[in-house]
């Protein structure tokens, strides 16, 4: 490894490289609850994404005492977009622990108070030391990892070998040595920047890089010798999704089958409508089979039916959207609810999208337009 005032003057123009993004609505009027906030959200979170519901989060939970006095209904229902809701979970457990650690700290909090919160894990500790309160210290994400492994040339038999090498390089000064004085914030959020945007997991764009004058991965060709991970393909599974919509008698107000998922370890506390599996997947507690009821009424239907696609983890799911009468689906569990009342899944905000009742108002209009379907 090494370090020379030539790097040191690469990574300060990193910074002033990033300075075209510090309009994104996390780096205004920063303080370290908003960036607990951006941190939790952008964790297996696209920035675009983020940049959607950021605001209309902090709108609601303007402060974390707001956050710490509220409903974990009402987290769930303001992290609607964002995926992974176990994170809105975590983040609503913590918020009271998070909100009286504060309040005591003086100046900041001290990073072994932060560790003994739960849910709270090393990088979003380091993170909140780090971009809230401008602290020396390193928060390892999946970017800041993949450049340095790059820029240094670091060969390492795992990620987990290399994180504890980064880590300890990094407390003896073997890396980044100028880090406190061109400020922790800055280059931190300036080196996410970069791997987001030019040190990509596969074709990065070194000549666009910053850093490349000094980088020993670019300097020395050497990408294919184990820091590009290859990712793992998805497992295409076929679901059905059943949607049926009621209006209300008074103001035709239109109230969608929902059903809160229990079971499973996915999207847990979150309401979709009825979703089957066509086939054995092996993970049938997070969607069951198709009942057999409803196979003469469903099957004949798959063919000219919506489709759309969804993700989760290593899943790609083909949907395929079948309409149902109330009177059919009430045979199912769950119950007929506004959807504006409850968190649903990003999978049902899609098959509401689809939905011709976003346009007509008769239920019987729905039936009549997809007969067949």
């Amino acid at each position: 490894m090494k370090s020379t005032t030539s790097d040191f003057l690469l990574f300060q123009s990193v910074v002033e490289w990033s300075a075209q993004f510090n309009t994104l609505p996390w780096r205004q009027k920063r303080t370290p609850y908003t960036t607990l906030i951006s941190e939790m959200m952008l964790q297996q979170t696209t920035v675009g994404t983020v940049v959607s519901r950021f605001l209309p989060f902090i709108k609601k939970f303007p402060t974390l005492e707001h956050l710490a006095h509220s409903s974990e209904e009402e987290v769930l229902k303001q992290w609607q977009g964002l995926g992974y809701y176990s994170r809105a979970k975590r983040l609503h457990k913590m918020a009271p622990l998070l909100f009286d650690l504060f309040n005591r700290s003086s100046s900041h909090p001290l990073l072994s108070e932060l560790l003994g919160i739960k849910g709270i894990g090393d990088y979003t500790a380091k993170a909140i030391l780090c971009i809230g309160y401008n602290e020396n210290y390193l928060p390892i994400d999946a970017n800041i990892e993949r450049i340095l492994q790059r820029f240094y040339g670091i060969l390492a038999p795992s990620l987990l070998h290399l994180k504890k090498i980064l880590n300890t390089s990094f407390e003896e000064k073997k890396i980044l040595p100028f880090w406190k004085i061109i400020g922790p914030q800055n280059l931190a959020e300036g080196l996410m920047d970069l791997g987001r945007e030019i040190c990509k997991k596969t074709k990065p764009q070194c000549f666009s890089c910053p850093l490349k004058q000094n980088c020993e991965a670019y300097n020395k060709n050497q990408f294919e010798q184990g820091w590009e991970n290859k990712s793992l393909k998805k497992i295409k599974i076929s679901l059905v999704r059943l949607i049926s919509i009621s209006l209300s008698s008074k103001n035709h107000t239109p109230s969608y089958f929902l059903k809160e998922k229990t079971k499973g370890k996915w999207l847990i506390g979150q309401y979709e409508i009825p979703t089957f599996a066509l086939s054995s997947w092996g993970r049938e507690e997070e969607y069951p089979l198709l009942p057999s009821f409803l196979e003469p009424i469903i099957l004949p239907k798959i063919s000219q039916a919506p489709t759309y696609n969804t993700t989760i983890t290593q899943f790609l799911f083909q949907n395929s959207l079948i309409f149902l009468p109330p009177e059919t689906i009430r045979k199912l569990e769950g119950s007929f609810l506004d959807p504006s009342s409850v968190a649903i899944t990003s999978a049902t905000q899609k098959a509401l999208q689809l939905s011709p009742q976003l346009s007509l108002r008769k239920p019987d209009s729905i039936f009549k337009n997809n007969t067949g379907n």
